[in-house]
């Protein structure tokens, strides 16, 4: 082959084996195998919210999101999608909840969920804090166990935080 041949070859290709190689495709949940962690690829966090009892919510859209008066991560909603533990109201500031870790189990999702209380409740007013945790994992039409789509009726106060 010519030096002009290998050349052309090599602007031909160079652009084609570079788009494969930078792109980057959504996990997909069914090629993530039994027993293995799901990327957890954002999170916040907050101890105050209106969230008036404990849940578990899968949110899949950007109009389902727009229905929590919460700060939650960034999601691209074609991508990726967010999962929601709240504690509910706690009666101390020591309280926490967290989504530890996510997991593929047979035809499911596993999320592992922590919450925490302090070894001595500093006992105040009933709902000092109401924690929660938000964390973005790849989109999945895989159940996960323990979350809901749809929230629980009054489970959120939007009047305390003028939302409607």
């Amino acid at each position: 082959m010519s030096r002009m041949h290998r050349l052309w070859l090599i602007v031909a290709v160079a652009p084609v084996l570079g788009f494969i190689g930078c792109s980057q495709a959504p996990v997909d949940m069914v090629a993530v195998p039994d027993g293995l962690d799901v990327p957890i690829l954002r999170e916040t966090r907050g101890m105050h919210s209106p969230i008036l009892k404990p849940l578990r919510t899968a949110i899949y859209s950007a109009g389902q999101a727009a229905q929590f008066p919460i700060q939650l991560p960034d999601a691209d909603f074609e991508h990726e999608m967010i999962l929601v533990a709240a504690m509910g109201p706690a009666p101390d500031p020591g309280c926490s909840i967290r989504i530890v870790d996510v997991q593929r189990a047979g035809n499911k999702l596993q999320a592992v969920i922590e919450q925490r209380y302090p070894p001595t409740l500093r006992r105040r007013l009933r709902g000092v804090v109401s924690p929660y945790h938000a964390v973005v994992i790849p989109q999945t039409a895989l159940t996960i166990e323990g979350f809901s789509a749809q929230l629980p009726p009054r489970a959120i106060d939007y009047e305390r935080r003028g939302l409607q």
